[in-house]
């Protein structure tokens, strides 16, 4: 028995009384009598429908998001276009930057393990220069403070070529654009400014200490 039914995306969404949601594909603007239902998540206790995707909640607490995620409306991190299968919502991840909080606008994004962070959102505060060419989409951070030997990074987010002070540096996950965005590795970026960089991912923190 249908507890609750939703359209998204051009297709049906029905959550049972026990906590199964099944799908259906909509063809044109009538459902057909024959359509074939497939099981599509389980132990579900709520659902909730967005413009073209739906956030899901178990039983056991935990969210999981279904749908398109054009502008990351799905919270698991990352920007893929659509996700077909319901994959879990990923927790906000905290950046603290010498045990203070760093507010971002755009937050973080994890691939393949590893963690990327907006353009423009600590490097400044560790105190480098950052500047962005949006014709030739190349990324300029430099610090000079005294005492500190000078770095000059460079990075093409068209093809993902970093250098640093002039010599080519070899990126195992290369820094990427989203919406007009970069996003550049938080662990490569921070420790060649002077930083130590944790990633307790059990807390879903990033903590940035500077060297004193």
């Amino acid at each position: 028995m249908s507890k609750t039914s939703l359209s998204v995306e051009r297709s049906i969404l029905a959550l049972t009384t026990g906590g199964n949601v099944y799908e259906a594909s909509l063809e044109g603007e009538k459902l057909s009598s024959t359509v074939p239902f497939k099981l599509l998540a389980k132990n579900i206790q709520s659902i909730q429908a967005g413009l073209r995707h739906v956030i899901m909640q178990k039983t056991d607490g935990t969210l999981w998001g279904w749908g398109v995620n054009k502008h990351a409306q799905l919270g698991i991190g990352d920007y893929e276009f659509l996700y077909s299968t319901p994959v879990p919502v990923q927790k906000p991840i905290l950046v603290r930057l010498n045990d203070t909080p760093v507010p971002l606008s755009n937050g973080v994004i994890t691939r393949n393990g590893q963690a990327f962070i907006p353009l423009r959102s600590v490097f400044d505060k560790l105190g480098a220069e950052v500047t962005y060419d949006f014709n030739s989409k190349i990324a300029e951070i430099n610090q000079s403070k005294t005492g500190a030997n000078p770095v000059s990074l460079q990075i093409n987010l068209k093809n993902g070529q970093t250098t640093l002070n002039g010599k080519v540096v070899k990126l195992t996950n290369p820094p990427f654009t989203v919406n007009g965005i970069g996003y550049l590795p938080l662990r490569l970026i921070s420790e060649t400014l002077g930083a130590k960089v944790d990633w307790m991912q059990k807390e879903d923190t990033i903590v940035i200490t500077t060297k004193s």
